[in-house]
């Protein structure tokens, strides 16, 4: 940790001094990314043995990262969910293939959680003989253009929540929106127009349709390209404490750090 926190302080220094230019530009920088993963910071909410950290330590170098640019911490941020939900998975197979690379940074990882809103599904799951189908779009998903793949979250006509990890590409389409702030972070909404054929198959499977989809969640080893979990409610404005919101806290107000002043108004919370 005192290495990574040391990398983080210098790596939170040379986004700092480009962070008003990725705003003007509209986009963050793919170097930037790089090198957060040069540095090893995708992998720090994965497996302890492939860098993995306790909370308390993610947390921290969030915040670090985050007073250099916000907006590179924010398409950052959302990998670790992702990255989490892999390694969670049970599925060996689903484990060996993506934990390395993810955690890595040579596969980085955003979020699409539009089914699990309260209300009418926005991302629909339909089964189909031997898996699902998805169709819908999903709003505010985050780093568009810079990430690989989605964690997507739909609900099928039991309103129970089914995931994919799906190529972030076409047949996808995405509105990339204008935000009030953080607008390099290209926070869009993403369409899942054909719609989107799931084979329940091995991790890894090609879909018809040019996507892949693999199992981030806990399903049978068999059954690595989609999982399904608990039931949602639809008629209430409950939130799930994990996946309904992207924080799992408070966002502080200001990124103080020891000896320094602020470097911007907004700190990241910690990874959801």
């Amino acid at each position: 940790m005192i290495d990574l926190a040391g990398a983080a302080e210098e790596v939170a220094d040379t986004l700092f001094a480009s962070a008003d230019a990725v705003e003007r530009a509209g986009t963050v920088s793919r170097s930037s990314l790089d090198l957060l993963a040069q540095h090893g910071f995708y992998g720090i909410a994965g497996p302890r043995e492939l860098g993995g950290l306790p909370d308390r330590d993610v947390w921290h170098l969030v915040e670090t990262i985050a007073s250099g640019c916000l907006a590179t911490a924010f398409v950052w941020i959302q990998h670790h969910s992702a990255l989490r939900a892999v390694a969670a998975s049970g599925n060996a197979g689903l484990q060996e293939r993506w934990c390395a690379p993810m955690s890595r940074g040579q596969v980085r990882a955003g979020l699409a959680l539009g089914g699990l809103r309260p209300g009418p599904a926005t991302v629909r799951a339909r089964r189909e003989p031997g898996g699902y189908r998805l169709d819908g779009e999903a709003p505010w998903v985050t780093g568009w253009g810079l990430i690989d793949v989605v964690h997507v979250a739909a609900r099928d006509e039991d309103d129970t929540i089914v995931w994919a990890l799906l190529d972030a590409g076409a047949p996808l389409r995405a509105e990339v929106q204008d935000l009030v702030a953080v607008t390099a972070s290209r926070t869009a909404t993403v369409y899942l127009p054909a719609p989107c054929p799931m084979p329940r198959g091995r991790p890894g499977t090609r879909l018809a349709c040019g996507s892949t989809a693999r199992s981030p969640s806990a399903w049978p080893a068999d059954a690595g390209a989609c999982s399904t979990t608990q039931r949602w409610p639809t008629r209430s404005a409950r939130t799930s404490p994990r996946y309904g919101t992207h924080s799992t806290g408070p966002t502080p107000t200001g990124c103080r750090r020891p000896g320094r002043p602020p470097r911007s108004s907004l700190c990241a919370p910690p990874p959801p």
